[in-house]
């Protein structure tokens, strides 16, 4: 009778991942334990909220898509901000992700759903790490080690408001990894490729985006040199990366191509000025953040990026076995990581860094993102975190790196008692006492703490297993201590945020009675709470966002606002030889030319939108929303015609006299287009995927049998 071990031998030989298992458990507990606070809630609300972007634009794009689709409408126009925007044009709606689709048709989102998918999104990004470290160090320690450090880097977790960006530099490990696997050759890495880099593009930050083939093509050169020795390996590789590209442009077609023939209908849609662009810089103290962890929280005097921009820390431990493996291995995996993450801390630098300007004057299509921090500083954590896992190796397989792993550990823990003692008053001279004490010198408190366990770890555990097994457990605790420190950027009681959710919460019905009223002002038309209006269905102009057309500024410019908060949802411009060209311009003169209509809205979605009308003479109805092509109208069941343009941007349709019912209804061509394109690519994706893995396997059964013979 076989033992235990040899059955799960035999199992592990079955199943390749089996071996996996133990360090991808000790990780995901790791995340849930740590995070547990903001994964659990009640009645949709989330025991601790994400702060900030979060809850009042993220968690609601999710919402008005999973309640559209679950009300059997699409959710391609969004009529509750700036008196409607098309939402497929939005890069940053998540519409078009495979993931919002399922999660929508099978349970629906709330506050609560939408947070624990971006706190399960940073874990899926960890276990890509995971991978792309064990098949570098091709030890699964290391790469938990790795892996440990990239969870819960600051970096990451503190730009937890902005899921685009959680998204982005989740996706990025797999990329590297499946970039990697067809170096090697490996048939279906090809089209998990072109899914990671699909993926990235429909949900990924369009800043992190658009630079993302600068860290890509620099992976693909060193690939090229480290893995393909001759050209016929070369054009491999180079043909593989460009069917796996070709697909990720089919599979996201949905995505670009609206936008590319759209580009230009926003109000952001032009480039900034390479200052502007570039505002939102790190400074050089921030790069202290690497070693003091609390500096997220406390912002060094002049810098101007947004505290979630800021965030550096991957772990004392992981800083120092990073710096351990730039200085004693002598590899060139090393020396490329190394680099890297030079190179990404210099990007995240901006105006600081004289490549980024040149850049950004060359490119002006770099210029659309605000937050050159944020599009570079993971990258550089990334290649740190894998550093890390290289110098665990090191400690393990050499005495002599021992040591100098020790004194590195020893000169860090001076660099914190000095930044204690004298440090901080030069870097934020004009910080209060009370931040200090909270933020700054406790946490750097606790780095000291772990620093000594790792020096203890060193000095009594001579077997070199069981140091990496201490070593990780530090990490542990390391990471652990810096995500509290950091909390107040992913994690707060939910408040006044929480009200908001639960007296709004969400409904998947649309009713009308909601929208014959006019609309609700609010204190500013961009204010951020205006978007609490879609949750339960009421009819609101201001919306969060940047994301407006450009009629919407030309209308608001021109004296509109009154009629589109409290004008009727719609009016008439009557009189046989009127036409549509004829309806004033000016808000003001409108107002007072325009009829009222005996109307009833009989149905309110966001695709579509019906009336019943009683008219006496010919009329130009004019509608309380902006026109956008798409926009079509049937009168009496008859043929759809398009809607009209009027007075700089608002839908009208030219209506004969009598009793009307009136169908309107948004969809636009392009958007099919790019729905049946990106549709059949993932039915395509999913068959070459599926052929690769079977020819594969059948490649594995001959080279088996072929040694057995």
């Amino acid at each position: 009778m076989s033992t235990w071990k040899e059955r799960v031998g035999r199992l592990a030989q079955r199943i390749p991942l089996w071996h996996h298992l133990p360090p991808l458990a000790v990780l995901t507990f790791l995340h849930v334990a740590v995070l547990a606070r903001t994964l659990r809630g009640t009645a949709g609300i989330p025991e601790r909220v994400i702060p900030y972007d979060f809850p009042t634009t993220y968690a609601r794009y999710l919402v008005f898509i999973s309640d559209s689709l679950r009300a059997g409408a699409l959710p391609i126009w969004f009529p509750y901000g700036h008196a409607g925007t098309p939402f497929f044009v939005n890069p940053q709606s998540e519409l078009w992700s495979p993931v919002t689709w399922i999660v929508s048709l099978f349970g629906g989102y709330d506050l609560l759903v939408a947070q624990q998918q971006l706190m399960l999104t940073l874990l899926a990004g960890s276990f890509g790490l995971y991978a792309l470290a064990h098949v570098l160090w091709k030890n699964r320690w290391a790469a938990l080690l790795a892996a440990i450090a990239y969870n819960f880097t600051s970096a990451r977790l503190c730009n937890a408001e902005h899921m685009d960006f959680i998204n982005a530099f989740s996706i990025f490990p797999w990329v590297f990894w499946a970039t990697e696997r067809v170096a090697q050759g490996i048939r279906w890495s090809r089209p998990v490729l072109g899914v990671a880099l699909a993926l990235l593009v429909v949900s990924g930050y369009p800043g992190v985006v658009l630079l993302s083939p600068l860290w890509f093509g620099a992976w693909a050169v060193w690939l090229l040199a480290e893995h393909c020795a001759d050209w016929a390996a070369r054009r491999q590789f180079l043909k593989g990366v460009g069917l796996a590209l070709g697909m990720a442009v089919l599979l996201s077609a949905g995505y670009w191509l609206p936008i590319g023939k759209h580009l230009q209908v926003f109000a952001r849609s032009e480039p900034l000025t390479v200052d502007a662009a570039l505002a939102q810089s790190l400074i050089f103290p921030d790069l202290l953040h690497l070693v003091f962890g609390a500096s997220t929280m406390v912002i060094p005097d002049g810098a101007p990026a947004d505290i979630s921009m800021r965030g550096l820390y991957f772990g004392i431990l992981a800083f120092a076995l990073a710096l351990l493996a730039c200085l004693h291995r002598r590899d060139r995996r090393t020396a490329a990581l190394g680099i890297g993450l030079v190179a990404a801390l210099l990007m995240s630098l901006g105006s600081g860094s004289s490549f980024r300007v040149a850049l950004h004057d060359t490119f002006s299509i770099f210029n659309l993102s605000r937050f050159p921090a944020g599009d570079s500083r993971a990258v550089a954590v990334l290649a740190g975190s894998l550093l890390a896992g290289g110098g665990l190796l090191a400690v393990r397989d050499d005495a002599e790196a021992r040591r100098r792993f020790t004194r590195l550990l020893l000169g860090l823990a001076v660099v914190l008692i000095a930044g204690l003692l004298w440090l901080k008053g030069a870097i934020f001279p004009s910080a209060g006492v009370v931040p200090f004490a909270r933020q700054f010198s406790g946490v750097a408190l606790g780095e000291l703490f772990v620093v000594g366990l790792a020096v203890v770890c060193l000095v009594r555990s001579p077997r070199p297993g069981v140091l990496v097994a201490c070593l990780l457990v530090v990490a542990a605790i390391d990471s652990s201590l810096h995500a509290s420190a950091d909390a107040p950027l992913y994690s707060r009681t939910p408040g006044e945020i929480g009200m908001q959710w639960a007296e709004t919460m969400h409904v998947r019905t649309f009713d009308v009675a909601n929208a014959e009223v006019p609309r609700v002002d609010s204190p500013s038309i961009d204010a951020t709470s205006g978007n609490d209006a879609f949750l339960n269905k009421k009819f609101y102009l201001p919306s969060y966002g940047g994301f407006r057309l450009r009629q919407f500024d030309g209308l608001m410019a021109a004296g509109f606002h009154p009629f589109l908060v409290e004008g009727q949802r719609v009016v008439g411009f009557p009189s046989p030889g009127r036409s549509a060209v004829d309806i004033p311009a000016s808000g003001p003169i409108f107002q007072q030319q325009a009829k009222p209509v005996n109307f009833i809205i009989s149905r309110y979605r966001p695709d579509r939108v019906d009336y019943s009308v009683f008219l006496t003479e010919p009329t130009t109805l004019v509608f309380n929303e902006m026109y956008f092509p798409g926009w079509k109208a049937s009168i009496d069941r008859g043929p759809r015609v398009p809607m009209l343009e009027v007075a700089g941007g608002l839908r009208a349709l030219r209506v004969e006299a009598g009793f009307h019912r009136i169908e309107t209804r948004f969809s636009p061509g392009v958007f099919w287009v790019g729905f049946f394109i990106t549709a059949a690519a993932w039915l395509g994706v999913l068959a070459w995927l599926g052929f690769a893995i079977r020819s594969g396997r059948a490649s594995k059964a001959e080279a088996r049998l072929a040694a057995t013979a």
